[in-house]
C-alpha cells in the first residue's frame, strides 16, 4: 500500500506539473485572476484520481505460467454474501480482533478511498449533494467495471472481484466525504462568484508580472517545438517520397528557421492589439497608449534577444541566459520589468476603461456591493 501512496504522490505531482501552464490560463482567462486555493485542489484532485487508480487496479499480477487457467468473470450481485462471509470468518473473535480485521479493514478502507471525492465535489466543484454521491457512483461503477473485464481486455484474465458491495462502500464514501466537507471552512470561492468578478480591474504585481512572463516562454517554446516538429515532418516525407529536397544544409538552416518564426511571434504582438505580448494579455495586462515604435522596443529588448539563444551557441546562449535572468530579477523591483523599462512603457490593467480615467477595480467592487 505504500508504493501505491508513493506512486500516486509522484505521479500526481508530475501531471500537476505539466498542468500548471494550462490552469494558470484558465484561471486568468475563466476568473480574471490566479487563486492559489484553487491550484491546490486542482494539485489535490490530480494526485486522488493518481491514488484512486493506484489502489484499484494495481500491483497488475503476473499472468505467466497458469494464473489464468480456470479464471473467469466473477461478478457479485448479492449484497448479503460479502457480510456472511465476515461473520463465518469473525465469528467468536474478540471485539479488537474483529475491529483489526482484513474483512473489516476492506470495507473501511473501500469506504474511506472514497471520502476525497465526497470533498473534491463539495468544496471544489462546489455541486449539490445528490449529484456528488450520484458521480460517486457511477466513477464507482467504472472502477468495478474496468476490474470485471479484467482492465478492458488488457490484462489476460480478471484478477479482481466486482462486488456490489464496493459500489455500496464506495458510494457511501462519497457521501460521508461530502458531509465532512461542510463541516470545515471552505478556502475558495465559486466559480460562479469568480466569473462574476473576472471583468474588474485588478493591481499590477510582481507575481502576475511573473506569470506574464513565464506564459511567455512557454508560447516560445511551444514555437519552437513545433517549428521543430514541422522540419522533422518535412526531412521524413522527403525520405519517403523521395522528393530529393535539398535538405544537405538543413541542420545549418534549422536554427534560422526557428529563430525567424520566434520573431515572427514575437513582432506580432508588438503590432497587433494593444501591443502586449502573448502572455502578459493572458493575465489582462498591456502597456499604456504608446506609438508603435515603443511597443517594437518592449518586443525586442528581452523576448526578441532572448530568441538570439535559438541558434544554440554556447557563449551566445550563456548572454542571452543572463539578460533572461537580469530582466526577471528586476521585476523582484519594478513590476514594469525591464523590458517596459528600456520602452519607457507604464504596464496597467487591460480592463482599465481609460489610462488616466476611472475603472472599477475588485476592491472598489466589493466596497460598492457590501455597501
Amino acid at each position: 500500500m505504500l508504493a501505491q501512496a508513493y506512486w500516486s504522490l509522484i505521479v500526481g505531482l508530475g501531471i500537476s506539473i505539466l498542468a500548471f501552464a494550462p490552469v494558470l490560463i484558465w484561471q486568468y482567462r475563466r476568473y480574471g485572476s490566479f487563486f492559489a486555493g484553487r491550484l491546490l485542489w486542482t494539485v489535490a484532485t490530480f494526485v486522488y484520481v493518481s491514488a484512486l487508480i493506484a489502489y484499484t487496479l494495481f500491483p497488475l499480477p503476473d499472468t505467466s505460467g497458469g494464473y489464468c487457467e480456470g479464471r473467469g468473470h466473477t461478478l457479485i450481485l448479492d449484497p448479503t454474501v460479502y457480510f456472511i462471509d465476515m461473520w463465518h470468518h469473525l465469528r467468536g473473535l474478540p471485539l479488537l480482533q474483529i475491529i483489526t480485521s482484513f474483512d473489516v479493514m476492506q470495507m473501511v478502507l473501500n469506504v474511506l478511498l472514497f471520502v476525497p471525492l465526497g470533498m473534491i465535489c463539495s468544496d471544489f466543484l462546489i455541486w449539490k449533494f445528490w449529484p456528488s454521491v450520484g458521480f460517486g457512483f457511477l466513477v464507482s461503477s467504472l472502477v468495478e467495471l474496468t476490474q470485471y473485464t479484467g482492465n478492458f481486455g488488457l490484462t489476460s484474465c480478471q484478477y479482481r472481484v466486482a462486488d456490489v458491495n464496493d459500489l455500496i462502500t464506495n458510494t457511501l464514501g462519497t457521501a460521508l466525504g461530502y458531509l465532512i466537507a461542510l463541516l470545515i471552512p471552505r478556502f475558495v470561492e465559486s466559480p460562479k462568484y469568480l466569473r462574476t468578478r473576472r471583468h474588474l480591474a485588478r493591481p499590477v504585481t510582481r507575481w502576475r508580472r511573473l506569470a506574464g512572463m513565464f506564459l511567455d516562454y512557454v508560447i516560445l517554446n511551444i514555437v519552437i517545438l513545433a517549428t521543430g516538429l514541422l522540419i522533422g515532418m518535412v526531412v521524413v516525407a522527403d525520405k519517403l517520397l523521395g522528393l530529393h529536397l535539398p535538405l544537405q544544409e538543413y541542420s545549418k538552416w534549422n536554427p534560422v528557421l526557428i529563430f525567424v518564426m520566434l520573431e515572427i511571434v514575437i513582432l506580432w504582438s508588438a503590432f497587433s492589439g494593444s501591443g502586449a505580448s502573448w502572455g502578459q494579455r493572458i493575465v489582462w495586462l498591456k502597456p499604456e497608449a504608446a506609438p508603435r515604435w515603443k511597443l517594437l522596443v518592449r518586443a525586442i529588448s528581452v523576448q526578441g534577444v532572448w530568441a538570439l539563444a535559438s541558434f544554440r551557441s554556447d557563449s551566445l546562449t550563456s548572454i542571452v541566459t543572463l539578460w533572461v535572468l537580469f530582466d526577471i530579477l528586476w521585476v523582484c523591483f519594478d513590476p514594469r520589468g525591464l523590458s517596459y523599462r528600456i520602452a519607457g512603457l507604464q504596464l496597467v490593467d487591460s480592463r482599465t476603461l481609460s489610462p488616466g480615467g476611472s475603472q472599477t477595480t475588485a476592491r472598489a467592487y466589493e466596497q460598492k456591493t457590501s455597501s
